[in-house]
C-alpha cells in the first residue's frame, strides 16, 4: 500500500499517532491467512465473471496476477509488507502493480 495510504484515513487530516499504527497494523498476525486470501480471490473473481462485472480477459489477468503473487508468496517464505496494514491490501497492492486497473475491479463487491 502507497506509504501514507491508510484503508480507513481518507476523511482524517494529519498523521497517524505512531502507537495506533503499531496497534492498527495485523500483519504481523494476519500474514497467515495469505494462501486462504488469495484463493479466495481466485473465487470472488470468478464470480464476479458470472455477475457480468468483468471480462474474461480481465478475469483472466487478475487469476494470472494472484497466482504469481501466491507462487511468489509460497516460494519465498517471507512476504514484503512494511506498507501494508493487513494481507487483504498488501494482496490488493501486489495486483495493481502486477496486472494494472484491472486488479482494482476485484475489490467490486467485498467490504474488505
Amino acid at each position: 500500500m502507497p506509504k501514507g495510504k491508510n484503508l480507513w484515513g481518507g476523511r482524517f487530516k494529519g498523521g497517524v499517532d505512531p502507537a495506533f499504527a503499531k496497534f492498527n497494523n495485523s500483519f504481523a498476525f494476519d500474514r497467515r491467512l495469505f494462501e486462504a486470501d488469495v484463493r479466495a480471490s481466485v473465487a470472488h473473481c470468478n464470480g464476479l465473471v458470472a455477475a457480468g462485472v468483468l471480462t474474461t480477459e480481465e478475469a483472466d489477468s487478475i487469476k494470472t496476477g494472484l497466482k504469481a503473487i501466491l507462487q511468489r508468496g509460497l516460494a519465498h517464505g517471507k512476504l514484503d509488507e512494511m506498507e501494508s496494514e493487513d494481507v487483504h491490501s498488501f494482496v490488493e497492492a501486489q495486483l495493481v502493480e502486477l496486472v494494472g486497473d484491472a486488479g482494482r475491479k476485484l475489490h467490486t463487491s467485498r467490504s474488505r
